[in-house]
């Protein structure tokens, strides 16, 4: 599998629904549409069962106006 500078990173849930909350989004079907991505897609991400990809990041951070690091963290890579 090819590696990807995305892989690995983690919506921070409690920052995303705080962020969003201030914008209006109370479901997540306000929340996805308001980042332009698909509830479903949302809903995996926010359950654990997909990663967000760099399209999710970059819509999320554009459409909150934050940073990356302000909304997701990398757990660290233990290389070895």
């Amino acid at each position: 599998m090819p590696e990807h500078d995305h892989e690995g990173f983690v919506l921070r849930l409690d920052r995303f629904d705080e962020l969003t909350a201030q914008k209006g989004w109370m479901t997540d079907q306000q929340k996805a549409a308001g980042v332009g991505v698909s509830h479903t897609t949302l809903g995996r991400i926010r359950r654990g069962l997909s990663q967000p990809g760099a399209r999710f990041i970059a819509n999320t951070t554009n459409a909150l106006g934050v940073a990356v690091e302000d909304l997701f963290t990398q757990p660290e890579v233990t290389r070895g």
